[in-house]
């Protein structure tokens, strides 16, 4: 299957590059290896999900580049996944391969140009073969791709990944010369690894979450993926039920805005709320975020806790009031609210209550897994 421009021999003024010319189809090189495209597809596939399981994000995308090198002849490429909207695709996160990193920056800047994306829309099934000398190029899309880059030719394939999120994705492969056309095989085996390489990407990130999960040793942490924007990718099957327990609301397409205005403060890793916490982390080009639920003890204030704490050990109001210089009648009025918050009757209860808080925050330090309370 193929989905492809018409292309014309255009004068040697309007070439990017005046000494190419045109391959003919008897110019081609041998491409890598000679085995049919069934059994590239089978070789393929088992290195890609091994590759998928063993790698850490961003390193894994490495690896798959070089992967296909084998399979395809090209010169540089990106690797990227969006939102396909009626104006264009949203880039949410993207992998480029021997280009500069300004390469996406400048592609969003002429994508309205970009011939690619109205082909994919219509048959996303089908790759995509364009020429930089095709006739319709517009010109600064020309520009930018042949002349900053050097890109001659392009094969791009996508996979609908996600139909309720609208996710694609998508790789483009690119020759820096005019002179040897990508080849029947190559268009072929794109449009049948594209999924493979979308599912592989999916678990390479499950499997992070799970391997970060295990590392936490808490049953109580959930984790989530998402790009700079707070547009979800991925999370495991808990985040949604503790992201609802503080935004009743939440849609679950992206991140609250409360959290994600808080990306723009001198503290954007952490958002501290009424029910839950969320962490975080930068892992490549995404953000990797941590939610799990707050300890009942987070509800109180810092002097609640000191009060009740005091109490807890056996002291009389008398003895909290003069240890932390406050009167016994405000020793009295934190322990009504430090009683009515953690929902408790008496100083049995405070004192447990602590005693788990505190010997789950020890458990958890040294990583045996035991739960705060």
């Amino acid at each position: 299957m193929r989905t492809e421009l018409p292309e014309s021999t255009p004068s040697t003024s309007e070439m990017p590059y005046p000494n190419a010319e045109l391959a003919l189809p008897d110019d081609e090189p041998a491409r890598p290896g000679s085995d049919p495209v069934p059994v590239k597809l089978s070789r393929f596939l088992l290195e890609l999900y091994p590759l998928a399981m063993s790698s850490p994000i961003g390193e894994f995308e490495e690896q798959l580049f070089l992967l296909l090198h084998e399979y395809f002849a090209f010169d540089s490429a990106w690797l990227g996944r969006s939102t396909m909207l009626l104006q264009g695709p949203l880039m949410h996160n993207s992998y480029v391969h021997n280009l500069a990193a300004e390469f996406v920056a400048d592609w969003d800047t002429v994508k309205a140009a970009d011939p690619i994306v109205p082909i994919v829309m219509n048959s996303p099934k089908k790759a995509v073969v364009i020429s930089m000398a095709d006739e319709g190029i517009v010109a600064h899309f020309r520009k930018l791709l042949a002349g900053k880059y050097a890109i001659a030719r392009i094969l791009c394939a996508v996979s609908k990944d996600d139909p309720a999120l609208k996710l694609w994705t998508h790789l483009s492969l690119y020759k820096n010369s005019f002179l040897h056309a990508f080849s029947a095989e190559e268009i072929q085996l794109i449009e049948l690894v594209i999924p493979h390489i979308a599912s592989a990407i999916n678990l390479n990130r499950v499997h992070h979450i799970e391997q970060l999960k295990a590392a936490k040793s808490s049953r109580r942490v959930s984790i989530a993926i998402c790009d700079s924007r707070g547009v979800l990718q991925y999370a495991d099957a808990a985040f949604a039920d503790l992201m609802l327990m503080e935004w009743p609301e939440w849609k679950g397409a992206m991140l609250p805005r409360t959290f994600r205005e808080l990306q723009q403060e001198k503290n954007p890793n952490l958002y501290v709320g009424k029910l839950i916490s969320l962490q975080a982390e930068r892992v490549s080009d995404l953000l990797l975020i941590n939610a799990k639920p707050r300890s009942v003890i987070d509800v109180l204030t810092p002097r609640e806790l000191a009060v009740a704490r005091l109490y807890g050990e056996g002291l009389t109001y008398k003895a909290v009031a003069k240890q932390m210089e406050i009167s016994p009648a405000t020793v009295r009025h934190h322990l009504r609210q430090a009683y009515a918050k953690l929902r408790i009757q008496n100083k049995g209860e405070i004192a447990w209550l602590l005693s788990r808080y505190e010997q789950g925050a020890r458990s958890h330090a040294h990583g045996d897994g035991e739960d705060v309370v």
